[in-house]
Order: structure tokens, then C-alpha cells, then sequence
């Protein structure tokens, strides 16, 4: 991927990097990679903001609201919120849509990819429980990942040039074990977070978001003691 008239702006403490894109974003004429340590689990605190551009050149955020060592709880631009375990890779645990809300009642995950190192893998299953805002209709049903931690790489965004862990999950068919989903993350240690995830549906949709800038939330403050 080349990147050219790159330039740097501040708006409102977040900074920015915008660039013309040629190709598609994402595309490497050549994987670089790279050697990392392992990567511990990500810590995240509210007022953390990663803003991103996607497939369709539009602009797209990811606010923390709230974060415990368990898990943490994130907004979009659109105002859609879900949850999340600490194990980012885990899908959402719990969300608040336009047309549903939901969250899961059992987590299994075998094996474990942290701290992220090349090779780790994991399996993971989870019951979810669906209701619809519309008609109140409460679906129960269950999801297969795949994961793997890939070489990692050095990976071209807007935002600049980071040292990545690609990381691919795959969602199984519980009945076939057909893939149905693929998520590709480039996940930066220096950040703490990914700079690009890839969405791959059976049908041959594509969904892809690519770093923009980002801004972290400030830390908590000890209570004075008297």
C-alpha cells in the first residue's frame, strides 16, 4: 500500500492522520515480517478512542465508556455499545442496537492466544441469547471460533507504520464445520490495540476498518488520603 499527501491533524486532543490511499486499503505489495516479544492482554480505560476508516472511505469510532481487568464496555459513532472480554479476540459478550440487544450466558475458550505469540491458538464457544426491540422475541443460539496467531508483520495505515500480530478467527457452521465468518486483526502492542481488522463473509461481503488516530483516556487518580 502507498500513502502519499500525508498530513497530520489535531481536532479536539485526537490526532488524526489522513492520507489519499492508492489501492485498496490494507493491500501490501509485500508482507514484512517482523520479530515481537510476546504481548500481554491489553488494558484499557474509559475515554480511550480509536478512530478508524473503512471500506467505504467513511469514518468510524470506538470509544471505551467503562473497563474493568474482566472486560470493558465500548460506543460507536452510531451509538451501537457492546462489550467486550479482556481477550479482545473473544466475540462481544453483550450488545445494545438499534434492532437488538443481547449478550452471552456461556463462554469456553479453549487453549488461550496470550500473551500474544506467534503460533498460539484457541478455540472458543459461546451461548448467546438474542432479543429483538421490535417484536420481543428471545432466540437462543450458539457460535464456533477458530483462532491462530500468524507471523507478524509490519502493517502500512493512515495512522503510520506498526509492528503487528496478525490474528485470524474463524467461525465454524456447529452442524458442518463449514467456515462462515473470517476476522483478520493486526493487533500493534505499541498501542495496545488493533490497527486494522478485516471482515470476510461467506457470501463474499468484505468489511474492513483501518487506523485513523487515536487517543487515550486518562488515568485514574489515586484518592488523596488524609
Amino acid at each position: 500500500m502507498s500513502i502519499s499527501a500525508l498530513r497530520f491533524a489535531r481536532l479536539g486532543g485526537l490526532f488524526l492522520a489522513t492520507a489519499t490511499l492508492a489501492g485498496c486499503l490494507g493491500t501490501n505489495a509485500r508482507i514484512q515480517t517482523v520479530a515481537l516479544a510476546p504481548a500481554p492482554l491489553p488494558a484499557y480505560r474509559a475515554g480511550d478512542l480509536f478512530t478508524y476508516r473503512d471500506e467505504k472511505g467513511r469514518t468510524v469510532t470506538r470509544e471505551v465508556v467503562a473497563s474493568t481487568p474482566e472486560r470493558s464496555e465500548w460506543v460507536t459513532e452510531s451509538g451501537y455499545r457492546f462489550t467486550k472480554k479482556a481477550d479482545i479476540f473473544v466475540p462481544r459478550i453483550a450488545w445494545d442496537g438499534p434492532s437488538s440487544r443481547g449478550e452471552a450466558v456461556a463462554v469456553k475458550v479453549e487453549g488461550g492466544l496470550w500473551p500474544l505469540a506467534y503460533k498460539k491458538r484457541s478455540t472458543i464457544t459461546i451461548d448467546y441469547r438474542k432479543t429483538d426491540k421490535k417484536t420481543g422475541e428471545v432466540t437462543r443460539y450458539s457460535e464456533l471460533w477458530r483462532c491462530k496467531v500468524n507471523r507478524p508483520r509490519k502493517l502500512e495505515v493512515p495512522a503510520g507504520s506498526f509492528d503487528a500480530y496478525k490474528v485470524v478467527c474463524k467461525r465454524h457452521d456447529r452442524v458442518t464445520d463449514a467456515v462462515t465468518r473470517t476476522h483478520i486483526w493486526y493487533y500493534a502492542p505499541a498501542i495496545g490495540h488493533y490497527v486494522q481488522r478485516i471482515k470476510k463473509y461467506a457470501n463474499g461481503r468484505r468489511k474492513e476498518i483501518s487506523l485513523l488516530g487515536w487517543k487515550r483516556g486518562a488515568p485514574k487518580l489515586a484518592s488523596a488520603t488524609r
